[in-house]
């Protein structure tokens, strides 16, 4: 997670340090103390995909996400943005990628043209989801 945050970022020492100071005192917490860190992750995430990660509170745990239906669900629920000379399909799956480069989703199944088929959320990445979503009442 951490590393999907870095590798987001410019790299600009003073802004990775700012990230390093922020998780210091986190890291030798206990294991069940992670929503902090996790946070980072959806802080750091730009604007526009924010909303397509909170949609994903919508899943229970271990259920996996058929990518086709998610795209579609972003598309009407009005997530994704109109870009010229590309589908909103199109965007969609930049947008799904992006999530998935951050480890945010991780793939499941793929299609035969390497594609991403399915997806799912790692058990601590969806209760976070959860918690974030609850926070701002998205989806409830």
């Amino acid at each position: 997670m951490i590393a999907g945050v870095l590798s987001s970022m410019e790299k600009i020492e003073r802004l990775w340090l700012k990230v390093v100071e922020s998780l210091s005192s986190y890291i030798s917490q206990k294991a069940d103390e992670y929503i902090p860190i996790l946070k980072l992750s959806y802080m750091h995430l730009p604007n526009h995909l924010k909303p397509c990660f909170l949609y994903l509170s919508a899943y229970k745990e271990d259920e996996e996400i058929r990518v086709w239906k998610l795209l579609l669900l972003w598309i009407a629920e009005g997530f994704i943005e109109k870009r010229e000379h590309k589908s909103l399909e199109d965007v969609a799956e930049e947008y799904l990628v992006e999530l998935i480069n951050r480890s945010l989703l991780q793939v499941s199944r793929r299609r035969s043209d390497n594609g991403v088929k399915a997806c799912s959320l790692h058990d601590l990445v969806l209760d976070m989801c959860w918690k974030i979503a609850a926070e701002e009442n998205f989806l409830f």
